[in-house]
């Protein structure tokens, strides 16, 4: 037996899941099939990939930040199919290989974008707790309370699909060319 969930049958597709999916049509974001095919073993989760892949994209942050945040957040949770998903999504951003590459080690030469890049390090190392001197100096510079918000928010997402996508077992979606490149620009940068 498998130590994978693998994406459930197509004639296995419980109703209310085949609902999401069949609303999803075309609006189906690439290389997110088998793990949307994954979640579909339960509408609620089905759901709650859906719900934070909507709430993501409704984030006001910068994209150069929002990828920021989510890269940080794949790179310390070690999840390669995340470090994928969001390099090509930092890419499609235009942000270069060594951006990039400063964004998974949690650095930035803009002062807010490294408060809250220690801020989306924090909450994956402590779990959320011990925030506090992260909290007060991103007030004291003036950060909204959205936009830190916004960071906790993500935060949760990349964690949960990181959670999915080790139980799904699920292979980083970019090619492996991207990937190398971003590889290579961490390793030289760290």
């Amino acid at each position: 037996m498998s130590a994978c969930i693998p994406p459930v049958q197509h004639d296995e597709i419980p109703p209310e899941s085949a609902e999401i999916l069949k609303a999803l049509g075309k609006h189906l974001p690439d290389g997110a099939t088998r793990l949307l095919l994954t979640a579909a073993h339960s509408p609620m989760v089905l759901h709650a990939v859906v719900y934070h892949a909507a709430t993501e994209a409704m984030s006001r942050l910068q994209p150069r930040l929002r990828e920021g945040v989510a890269l940080r957040t794949a790179e310390l949770l070690a999840c390669d199919y995340n470090i994928s998903r969001y390099t090509t999504a930092a890419r499609d951003a235009g942000l270069n290989a060594e951006t990039i590459a400063n964004l998974r080690r949690g650095s930035s030469t803009d002062c807010k974008e490294q408060v809250l890049l220690a801020l989306t390090s924090k909450l994956v190392r402590d779990r959320g707790r011990h925030t506090r001197l992260v909290f007060d100096v991103a007030r004291q510079l003036g950060i909204p309370h959205a936009e830190i918000l916004e960071v906790i928010t993500i935060v949760a997402s990349v964690t949960f699909t990181s959670y999915l996508a080790g139980v799904a077992c699920l292979e980083p979606e970019a090619c492996p060319a991207q990937l190398d490149d971003a590889k290579i620009a961490f390793k030289t940068v760290a």
